[in-house]
């Protein structure tokens, strides 16, 4: 079965997000963009319940570099699912909590007895 995901964003950020779900077995379906209706895009926020519908098994991972926005996209949309990925290059402690919709990227480290919000961006080489 294909696993596959949907990212909200279309900037360098969600294309180092995209690598990192392939890298984990995740086809990356599509990018919804923030605003404007870019090419290579399924679409803007506000067509997200319309690709939902179009894609049921799709989970979702919100890829912007603004926390705020990442905030409220959540809010506003709780009932997508949401992926935490974590790059096959970082290390992560089995005693480490990790909440929903967190990426981990290459080089970080996640030390002993860590708790990781949901939503949060765990950038590369960066040690918790």
């Amino acid at each position: 079965m294909v696993k596959e995901l949907i990212i909200i964003g279309n900037g360098t950020h969600s294309k180092v997000v995209s690598e990192i779900a392939v890298e984990n077995g995740y086809t990356a379906t599509g990018f919804i963009e923030s605003s404007n209706n870019q090419k290579n895009t399924l679409g803007t926020l506000s067509d997200i319940d319309h690709i939902k519908f179009k894609y049921p098994n799709a989970l979702f991972f919100i890829a912007l570099g603004s926390n705020e926005f990442i905030k409220e996209i959540a809010i506003k949309h709780p009932d997508l699912v949401y992926r935490t990925l974590i790059s096959k290059s970082a290390y992560v402690s089995p005693s480490a909590s990790i909440k929903e919709g967190t990426v981990i990227m290459h080089r970080a480290v996640v030390n002993t007895n860590a708790t990781i919000g949901s939503h949060s961006i765990i950038n590369t080489g960066a040690i918790i």
